[in-house]
């Protein structure tokens, strides 16, 4: 019985060796949303701004619910806006302020994140790190002065995101560079219920947040 249990544990270990060798392609289950989506595009951000709509300048607003929801928020982009609204959570420009907004709504749902701060820059270990723990990465790229896009794949060493701007029934992931080089990136972190982590030279191996590897 010793022997056997010996066998099996130096054969896992074998095995989360091979794995972690392996080149991966990581992929997070974070389900999409549009800032153009009918249901709430034309939602204001600031009350009688015409120019202050969810389809104007909410791209980081959904980048967030994305994340929330990737987290366990039950939310959508116009039940988080119609909250950071009635908490004060924007600025006049419309900027949202996104350090106590994010943490104390998650907070009133149960949950717990940690947003990082905002860093200037590229750094692709960085992300790909932050992807293969199971978190998402929100990062901005130059497109009508600041886009915000959510990044959730990494494929071939190249990063993938889901585009606040594309129409909801487009459920195809973009290219980061779609619209140029990153120029900005920052985290958020929580309760990680389970990521898909795809190898491509070797089987498919799920790896859940107590890191339990399963065939």
């Amino acid at each position: 019985m010793k022997n056997t249990a010996k066998v099996f544990y130096l054969s896992l270990v074998v095995a989360l060796a091979f794995c972690s060798l392996a080149k991966a392609d990581i992929s997070l289950n974070v389900s999409f949303y549009s800032q153009i989506d009918p249901d709430w595009r034309y939602e204001y951000i600031i009350d009688g701004a015409t120019d202050k709509q969810i389809e104007d300048i909410g791209c980081m607003m959904t980048c967030f619910s994305m994340a929330l929801k990737y987290y366990g928020v039950n939310t959508n982009p116009e039940i988080f806006n119609n909250w950071l609204k009635d908490h004060n959570y924007y600025e006049t420009s419309g900027i949202m302020n996104w350090h106590p907004g994010v943490i104390n709504y998650a907070d009133k749902e149960g949950v717990d994140v940690i947003v990082g701060n905002l860093i200037v820059g590229q750094n692709y270990q960085v992300i790909h790190n932050e992807l293969e723990s199971g978190y998402p990465v929100i990062v901005k790229v130059p497109y009508y002065g600041g886009h915000w896009m959510l990044i959730v794949e990494e494929t071939n060493g190249q990063f993938y995101c889901w585009d606040p701007l594309d129409p909801s029934g487009n459920m195809e992931k973009v290219f980061i560079n779609k619209y140029g080089p990153y120029l900005k990136y920052l985290t958020i972190r929580g309760p990680v219920h389970h990521q898909i982590i795809k190898f491509s030279d070797s089987p498919t191996c799920y790896l859940v947040s107590n890191n339990q590897l399963w065939p």
